[in-house]
């Protein structure tokens, strides 16, 4: 693959990431977390190709000599892109993580709470008030992935 060809790959393999990356924040911006699982293979190949595609470039001076100015403002301009959506991406998987993880201590307040209430009976059948820790243990599962 000639030079000027190397930097329309990268360009290339670029553009879907960057188009994947928006597929994604607006998944998390919308609140829809888990869906985004189904894009992380995708994602991680396309990461990987983009870095063979640069590594693919370094070292080789003649490549974007050989790329024509109009292809090297559209790289330019996907780098800058590429950042902004990065950047925007970890701030959205941040405050979703941190939401699940409020999530997860709330429902683990609530489950305590519940547990301190108890919920015995006495010999009459009623709930025996006062009791502390008295209460069967209540059984839940989480799921903890993003």
């Amino acid at each position: 693959m000639n030079a000027a060809a190397r930097v329309r790959n990268f360009h290339d393999i670029g553009s879907r990431l960057a188009a994947l990356i928006e597929v994604e924040n607006g998944l998390l911006a919308a609140m829809r977390a888990r869906e985004i699982k189904d894009l992380q293979p995708e994602k991680s190949r396309l990461v990987r190709a983009l870095e063979e595609a640069h590594q693919s470039l370094q070292g080789t001076a003649g490549a974007f000599a050989a790329a024509d100015s109009r292809l090297l403002g559209e790289v330019a301009e996907l780098v800058r892109r590429l950042e902004t959506l990065s950047e925007e991406n970890v701030g959205r998987l941040t405050a979703a993580s941190e939401a699940n993880r409020r999530l997860f201590e709330a429902i683990v307040e609530a489950v305590r709470t519940k547990r301190a209430q108890g919920s015995s009976y006495s010999r009459t059948g009623t709930t025996a008030q006062g009791t502390s820790g008295n209460g069967q243990p209540i059984s839940m599962a989480l799921d903890r992935r993003l």
